[in-house]
């Protein structure tokens, strides 16, 4: 597949790769959508488009696609940064003869009009990256069971119905007759001392005090998590990854590993922006990054 393959890779991660004087590819995606009417849900898909370079990109936006190659064959992202400036340039002077294709994804041709690079996208490309609809069965009812009357549950009810109305009956005839036949006398009742030692009332706690105390006690005392960027064995690499850490206004976690290695990471504390800058970090310094469990 050749540079196929790195194209489609930065594709996945970021949804977007400039190929620099070229043009840029990006990944539009659409979500599902559930169809009330036809009871099912569209699948989410992506499709593939393509804009050409209007004139001479800079050197940096290759970035995401030298970060992609650097990180599939752990070399250090200078000489990744060198092969695909090179790999670029061919392929830009080659297109003024000719058209090259890029397997799986498509053709780019030159526009001899306006000088632009067009490219003639793979009919079968878009097909690969959709999902097939979801549909939800209907649930066959036994018609028959469901229409059949029930006799024995009738029965069963009044029944029961009959003997708890007789159980109300007795009970509301005997106190009735209680009271009427047994007068209250106030010797029987302890007295006022008494009372206090042998019937205290319990302590009565507020729930929702508590609950907030706690609540409260816990944002007193943030927690802190690490946030693993990657594990680098040569240190080139290492440096480069601290390099875009710092760049991204981020402190450094790094732990010395077997062999060599080191992990790198960045320390934030759990709060209400933690999501944001979990979210941040996936999406401007490395997409795979993961919460170390300590």
């Amino acid at each position: 597949m050749g540079f196929s393959a790195y194209i489609l890779e930065t594709l996945n991660r970021y949804g977007k790769v400039n190929l620099g004087p070229l043009g840029t590819f990006d990944l539009n995606y659409t979500p599902a959508r559930w169809q009330i009417s036809k009871q099912y849900f569209d699948p989410p898909y992506s499709t593939l488009s393509w804009t050409p370079a209007l004139d001479q990109i800079q050197d940096h936006t290759i970035a995401p696609i030298a970060s992609v190659l650097a990180s599939m064959h752990d070399i250090s992202y200078e000489k990744a940064e060198i092969y695909c400036k090179s790999y670029l340039d061919q392929l830009s002077n080659s297109i003024h003869n000719n058209s090259i294709v890029l397997n799986p994804i498509g053709t780019f041709s030159k526009n001899e009009s306006n000088g632009t690079i067009e490219f003639i996208k793979n009919p079968n490309f878009d097909q690969s990256i959709k999902f097939d609809p979801l549909r939800l069965s209907k649930i066959n009812q036994d018609v028959s069971a469901s229409n059949s009357f029930q006799w024995w549950l009738v029965i069963a009810s009044a029944l029961f119905l009959g003997a708890l109305y007789f159980a109300i009956y007795k009970y509301v005839d005997f106190r009735n007759n209680a009271s009427s036949t047994t007068p209250i006398s106030l010797e029987t009742y302890p007295s006022k001392t008494s009372m206090m030692h042998t019937n205290i009332a319990p302590l009565i706690v507020d729930s929702n005090l508590v609950s907030q105390n706690k609540s409260d006690t816990a944002l007193s005392k943030p927690s802190k998590v690490i946030i693993i960027t990657g594990t680098f064995c040569h240190h080139e690499n290492a440096e480069k990854m601290k390099s875009v850490i710092t760049k991204q206004g981020f402190e450094i976690y790094e732990e010395d590993l077997k062999n060599g290695c080191v992990r790198l990471g960045v320390p934030l504390i759990v709060d209400e922006k933690f999501d944001d800058k979990l979210v941040f970090i996936r999406k401007n310094i490395e997409s795979s990054a993961w919460i170390l469990d300590q």
